[in-house]
């Protein structure tokens, strides 16, 4: 998406408002969602430095979807959806990681190679026509982003870089590669995911739900550009404080936030209209000077923003759901970044 100008310069000439409220709440906005938005853009999906070993894969659900991507014996990655071929079960039960020598389903125990070829069917019988090697796992994309797994279900997706064509030069030399999981945990909460992003990508609301984290900025100083395919929130901290000041989010549920010895990252995942889960990891990096107290610490801090913003979205989506609320305006200093969400909502046709 090209900007010749500033979303804060546009929101100052015309008064901007937010969506009509139906689309939080929509069943029939929901689908096409899951359609034009998460099925037709890379969506990340795990770490890398934990699939190291052959046959070691990762299972990961995200608007509906499910898949697994599995390391092959050339080194290379896989992805599949996680619908076995004969009735649509999971192939694997739970999302997470693990490490098979084949991908059995455990509903009538059809097995898979780690290439997502169909190898046995066991107590099948014959059946004429039937051929093992057209019901392999559907495929989906897959490719690596500094030992970040994206995966797209597209047929022809764009190349991953073009979706992440903001963050190299935003995270730098930063060593992500090197640093390792300290911290990890996913919450579910009662609001359309749309309401958390909208609330991730603005400071305005920092002075009033995040005091503690608040009183760690340097005051006035909370900053929010919108990018190509990017938005980022700056502050700067106070002597002391561990947090870097870079907040980003990539369209359209990827987050990465650099604080001092470290990263955080999430990927948002909505379950329906009303219900989110999102999940967070936090790394640090063994060779930064962060004491054992310093990095608890983090992980409190990340946890209790966390905490604060589900709260105040879970009473947004409240309200939005009640068919009062008629929409609000934008702020030009504050919410470019809401801005620029509502605009890429608008060209995936969901706004």
């Amino acid at each position: 998406m090209n900007m010749p100008e500033g979303y804060g310069t546009r929101l100052s000439r015309t008064l901007t408002m937010s969506p009509d409220p139906v689309v939080y709440a929509s069943d029939a906005t929901w689908q096409a969602e899951r359609r034009t938005v998460f099925a037709a853009t890379w969506q990340y999906v795990g770490d890398a430095r934990k699939l190291t070993l052959t046959g070691d894969h990762l299972a990961a659900s995200f608007a509906g979807y499910r898949v697994i991507v599995v390391r092959q014996a050339d080194g290379s990655l896989k992805g599949f959806h996680n619908i076995c071929r004969h009735r649509a079960a999971p192939v694997i039960e739970t999302d997470g990681y693990g490490r098979s020598a084949v991908l059995t389903c455990p509903y009538h125990r059809w097995a898979y190679g780690l290439d997502g070829g169909l190898r046995t069917t066991p107590e099948f019988g014959e059946v004429a026509g039937f051929r093992c090697e057209d019901h392999g796992l559907l495929g989906v994309h897959v490719d690596v982003w500094r030992e970040h797994i994206f995966v797209h279900l597209g047929d022809e997706p764009k190349p991953l870089e073009k979706a992440l064509i903001d963050m190299p030069g935003l995270v730098g030399d930063r060593p992500l590669e090197r640093c390792t999981l300290y911290d990890s945990w996913f919450i579910d909460f009662d609001a359309n995911w749309k309401v958390y992003l909208e609330n991730y990508v603005e400071g305005y609301h920092v002075p009033s739900v995040h005091l503690a984290f608040n009183a760690e900025l340097e005051p006035g100083s909370f900053t929010t550009k919108a990018h190509r395919n990017t938005i980022t929130m700056r502050a700067d901290a106070k002597a002391g404080g561990l947090y870097e000041g870079l907040w980003t989010w990539t369209w359209p549920a990827f987050t990465l936030v650099l604080f001092h010895g470290g990263y955080d990252i999430s990927r948002i995942c909505p379950i329906s209209p009303e219900k989110t889960r999102v999940h967070f990891d936090i790394y640090v990096d063994p060779k930064a000077d962060l004491s054992d107290e310093q990095k608890a610490a983090t992980s409190k801090g990340v946890r209790d923003l966390v905490a604060e913003d589900m709260a105040i979205s879970e009473a947004v989506h409240a309200n939005l759901a009640s068919g009062v609320f008629p929409g609000g305006p934008l702020s030009p200093r504050h919410e470019e970044g809401v801005a620029l969400f509502h605009d890429k909502l608008r060209a995936a046709g969901v706004a």
